[in-house]
């Protein structure tokens, strides 16, 4: 993994001249958890953006990376679409469309559900389609080996328990490359900021470089649901390069997907364990 042939540096490409990441600050407590946002060349030599991030302009480090999302993309001109991938990845939309309004008024911009009723369309022309169509359609898979996919465990659309699990899945299928937000979480320490987090590694409290599941995931309104659907993803599409948003990557030529099944059964012992204690709980009543 490295920035663009050495030319940029925030920008890392990923699958060469066809994914790109740029990384971000979130800070939630004092800690920075870190996001991301991918550019995806697509057959047309055009980008789709998955995501946004915090790009402050006023500060030199935000300046630089404008600068470099500039010259990726011709000042926006040659971006078609920006495509929102979580329903609670809402911040930095509004701040990137104001960025290219005028350069590149065509850009179509897709929302979750979420988004469109977060973010009016008086701020954002937003697509009367949504990412759930996106995925339905199977839109870029032809033309560009990208295949969306919206994970089973929730309502996508109305996500219950401010739901910040579940994020739509991006495969693409020549390189083995999954982009995802928050379900799975991989901490690198190079791309880790801030004291606390920096702290915590230095004394082995967080493993670095292993595949986690988001704290949250068995809050999920259907927890099994989700376990047999990734299962099942999983078993029809080898992964290689992982992507998360919290806080980094993790790539393999061998493969990811057992290391994440396994995590995956971990986390479903500890369903079981606490359906367990649920149940007793209620038999006392």
């Amino acid at each position: 993994m490295s920035s663009l042939s050495g030319q940029y540096k925030y920008l890392l490409e990923i699958v060469p001249k066809k994914i790109y990441i740029l990384r971000g600050d979130l800070i939630q407590s004092y800690v920075n958890l870190g996001t991301h946002m991918m550019f995806f060349r697509l057959h047309n030599d055009k980008y789709m953006v998955v995501d946004t991030i915090d790009i402050d302009v006023r500060t030199r480090e935000g300046s630089e990376k404008k600068s470099e999302v500039d010259l990726l993309t011709d000042s926006g001109r040659n971006i078609d679409y920006v495509i929102a991938a979580h329903s609670y990845h809402t911040l930095f939309f509004t701040q990137f469309y104001n960025f290219y309004k005028v350069t590149n008024p065509s850009i179509k911009y897709y929302g979750t559900p979420r988004h469109k009723r977060m973010v009016g369309k008086e701020i954002i022309p937003w697509e009367s389609e949504t990412i759930i169509d996106l995925a339905k359609q199977n839109k870029f898979v032809e033309t560009d080996s990208l295949e969306i996919t919206i994970p089973d465990g929730d309502d996508f659309a109305f996500p219950s328990n401010d739901n910040h699990v579940l994020g739509a899945f991006f495969y693409h299928m020549e390189s083995q490359t999954l982009y995802i937000d928050d379900t799975l979480v991989v901490i690198n320490s190079e791309m880790t900021k801030g004291f606390v987090m920096k702290t915590l590694i230095f004394f082995k409290m967080i493993k670095k470089d292993r595949i986690n599941f988001h704290p949250n995931t068995l809050s999920l309104a259907n927890f099994p649901a989700f376990r047999s659907w990734l299962q099942d993803y999983c078993s029809e599409r080898r992964i290689c390069n992982l992507l998360t948003a919290h806080i980094g990557n993790k790539i393999d030529k061998n493969g990811l997907n057992e290391e994440i099944l396994r995590n995956l059964e971990s986390l479903n012992r500890k369903y079981l364990q606490k359906l367990e204690i649920e149940t007793e709980k209620k038999s006392k009543i």
